[in-house]
C-alpha cells in the first residue's frame, strides 16, 4: 500500500558509530545534563507517504497516506537513542482524511509502536465533522488506546464532541466535552470547556478558552491588536495541565506561562518593540524581557538594536541572570545585498553552590555583490567567542570566513564556476562518541569548482583544491602542518527531464603523510522543481571533498539535497 503512494519518502540509514552523548539544558546551555549514547552499532529505515485519493484513482476528494519505520538496537542520531532498554523498535501507521460531501469531513487514523522486549502501544482515531449550516458545526470522535508490555498496561477508550457557533468571521463561540467510557489499567482523561472569541471593528480581538479535567485545570486568555500603521500589541496567559518540557522533571505546580508584548511606528523611519514573558513551569521559572527599535532611514537600509535581560530560576539547584546586546544590520539595493547581525551575551549565576558565569560574543555577517548578470561576489562569515567561570571545556574560539566569486551564463547557460577562499579557525573542535575532543585546526582553503554541459544529456565537471593547515588530533596536542590537494572529475548524465545520474572520482594528497588516496562516488538525483533537487548515493572512499574535513570517516550511502540559483 504505501510503496504505491505517489509522493512517498523512503529513507535508509545505518550507524556505524557507537553514537554520540547528548546533553540537554533548560537555560540555553550553560548548565547542562548529560544522556549516554546507545554504545553500539544500529540502522533503521523509514518509508512515509501521502497521496490525495484522486491521484490513486479512488473516488472522492481527499488524502490518504502512512508511514512504516523499523530502527535495530544500537541506532543513534542527534535526536534518536535506541539502547537495550527498548531493543528493536518499529513504528507504522496510516491515516485518511475525506470530504464526503460539502458539509460533511471524516478523518480516521492508526498508529502501532512495538519493541523487542514485548512492549506494545496502539492507537486508534475517527473523528467526523459536520457544518449544520453557514454558521453551526459539530464535531465528534472517538480515540482508543492500548497498551501492553510495559510498566503501564492498559486500555482506554475516550469519545469526545464539540459544538461551535459562528454568526460571522469575527465571532464564534465554542462548547467540548471528552469522557473516557471504557478504561482497563489507564488513568481516565476526562476533559469539557468552553471557548469564546470576539474580534471588534477597531482592530482588536480577544479569545478565550477554559477547561476541568482528570489531570487539572486548562484555561487560555489572549488578546491582540493590529493597527493600520502595522502597530501591534498582545497579550495572553495560558495554562496546559499536560504540559512538559524534555528532560525535566516537574517538581511543583505548572502555574502556566505569560506572554504581553507589541510594536509602535513612532515614524516613517522608527518603529520599537518590546515582549515580556513569565514562565511559570513548577521550580522551573523563567523571566525574560526583550526590547528593541528598528531604524530604517530608506528603502535599502535598516538597523535594528535589541536588549534582552532574563532570570532563570530552578529552586535551590540554580539561579542565573541574562544580558544579551545584538545589532542587526540590513542594506540591499540592485548590486550589492549585506547583512549583519553582533550580538554580547553575559550570563552570570550559582549552580549547586559553585558560580557560574560566561561571556559569550556572537558576529554573523553575509553580503552578496553583483558585478553584472553573470558574475557575482559572495561573501560569508561566522565569528564566536565564548569565556566561562564554571569549566575551560567551554571555553572556546571560532570563525568561519568564506569569500567567493561565482559565474553562471545566462543565454547558453552551459559554464558554471565557484571560486572560494575559507578560513576555519576551530581551537575547540567536534566531540567524538566517547566523549573526547575531535580534530582542531587554523585552515585555509582554497578551491574552484566548475561544470559545463556537453549537450543536453552529458554535463561534466571538476574541483580543484589546496589546503593549508595547522591541525591537532584533540585538545592535548599541539598544532602540526597538515597541508592536503584534492582533485575532483566527474561525470552527469540526464536521464528523463527531471533525473540525473552522477559518478565521481576524487584524488586527496596528504602532504605531511605522503599518501595519495582515490575515491569513487555514484548518486542519482531527483529535480523538484527548477532550484531545487534530492538526490541518494554511495560514497565508496573514505574522504568527502570538503577540505575542512579531517575525520576521513565518509565512506557509505548519503542523502544530498541541492539549491541552486
Amino acid at each position: 500500500f504505501i510503496a504505491n503512494i505517489a509522493r512517498k519518502r523512503p529513507e535508509l540509514n545505518r550507524d556505524k558509530t557507537t553514537g554520540f552523548d547528548s546533553t540537554f539544558s533548560a537555560d540555553g546551555g550553560l548548565i547542562v545534563a548529560d544522556k549516554s549514547a546507545a554504545g553500539t552499532q544500529g540502522t533503521a529505515i523509514k518509508i512515509s507517504g501521502r497521496s490525495r485519493m484522486a491521484d490513486l484513482g479512488l473516488a472522492g476528494d481527499g488524502a490518504i497516506g502512512g508511514y512504516f519505520e523499523e530502527r535495530i538496537a544500537g541506532f543513534s542520531t542527534l535526536d534518536v537513542q535506541t539502547t537495550t532498554a527498548t531493543g528493536d523498535e518499529q513504528f507504522w501507521g496510516v491515516f485518511a482524511d475525506v470530504v464526503l460531501s460539502d458539509r460533511v469531513t471524516l478523518g480516521v487514523a492508526y498508529d502501532s509502536y512495538e519493541n523487542a522486549l514485548g512492549e506494545a502501544d496502539n492507537d486508534a482515531v475517527i473523528e467526523a465533522t459536520f457544518a449544520a449550516s453557514d454558521t453551526l458545526s459539530y464535531a465528534i470522535g472517538v480515540a482508543h488506546q492500548n497498551r501492553s508490555g510495559g510498566t503501564e498496561p492498559g486500555s482506554r477508550t475516550d469519545v469526545a464532541a464539540r459544538i461551535t457557533y459562528a454568526p460571522d468571521d469575527l465571532r464564534s463561540v465554542y462548547v467540548f466535552g471528552q469522557a473516557t467510557v471504557s478504561n482497563d489499567g489507564l488513568e481516565d482523561n476526562d476533559r469539557h470547556g468552553i471557548g469564546v472569541s470576539y474580534g471588534f471593528d477597531n482592530g482588536w480581538a480577544v479569545s478565550g478558552e477554559v477547561s476541568d479535567g482528570t489531570t487539572g485545570t486548562g484555561g487560555r486568555l489572549a488578546a491582540d491588536y493590529t493597527g493600520d500603521a502595522g502597530n501591534t500589541r498582545y497579550a495572553g496567559y495560558e495554562i496546559d495541565p499536560n504540559r512538559t518540557l524534555d528532560g525535566i522533571s516537574l517538581n511543583g505546580r505548572d502555574q502556566g506561562r505569560l506572554v504581553v508584548g507589541g510594536s509602535q511606528q513612532l515614524t516613517g523611519q522608527v518603529s520599537v518593540f518590546g515582549e515580556n514573558a513569565y514562565d511559570m513551569f513548577g521550580r522551573h521559572k523563567s523571566l525574560t524581557a526583550a526590547y528593541g527599535l528598528t531604524y530604517q532611514p530608506s528603502d535599502v537600509l535598516s538597523l535594528t538594536g535589541a536588549l534582552e535581560v532574563g532570570q532563570v530560576k530552578d529552586g535551590d539547584a540554580y539561579s542565573l541572570d541574562r544580558k544579551a546586546l545584538s545589532v542587526v544590520l540590513i542594506f540591499e539595493n540592485e548590486m550589492l545585498s549585506a547583512s549583519g547581525r553582533l550580538e554580547y551575551r553575559v550570563e552570570d549565576g550559582t549552580a549547586n553552590g559553585g558560580d557560574v558565569t560566561s561571556d559569550t560574543l556572537l558576529v554573523s555577517a553575509a553580503a552578496q555583490y553583483k558585478i553584472d548578470e553573470v558574475q557575482r561576489f559572495v561573501f560569508d562569515a561566522d565569528i564566536a567567542r565564548s569565556e566561562t567561570a564554571q569549566s575551560p571545556l567551554l571555553d572556546g574560539n571560532y570563525a568561519d570566513i568564506v569569500l567567493g566569486y561565482a559565474y553562471r551564463e545566462i543565454e547558453a547557460d552551459r559554464l558554471n564556476i565557484l571560486a572560494r577562499y575559507r578560513y576555519l579557525y576551530d581551537v575547540y573542535g567536534l566531540r567524538d562518541a566517547t566523549g573526547e575532543d575531535g580534530p582542531r585546526q587554523r585552515s585555509h582553503v582554497i578551491s574552484v569548482d566548475a561544470s559545463y554541459d556537453l549537450n543536453r544529456n552529458w554535463t561534466v565537471g571538476g574541483k580543484i583544491g589546496f589546503r593549508s593547515a595547522q591541525s591537532a588530533a584533540d585538545g592535548a596536542s599541539a598544532f602540526t602542518q597538515n597541508n592536503a590537494w584534492l582533485a575532483v572529475a566527474n561525470a552527469r548524465y540526464h536521464l528523463v527531464h527531471d533525473w540525473d545520474a552522477l559518478i565521481e572520482v576524487r584524488s586527496l594528497g596528504l602532504e605531511a603523510a605522503a599518501t595519495n588516496d582515490i575515491g569513487v562516488l555514484g548518486s542519482v538525483y531527483k529535480h523538484l522543481g527548477n532550484n531545487v533537487k534530492l538526490g541518494v548515493g554511495y560514497n565508496f572512499g573514505r574522504f568527502s571533498d570538503d577540505l575542512t574535513d579531517l575525520t576521513y570517516d565518509d565512506q557509505g550511502a548519503f542523502i544530498n539535497l541541492i539549491a541552486k540559483f
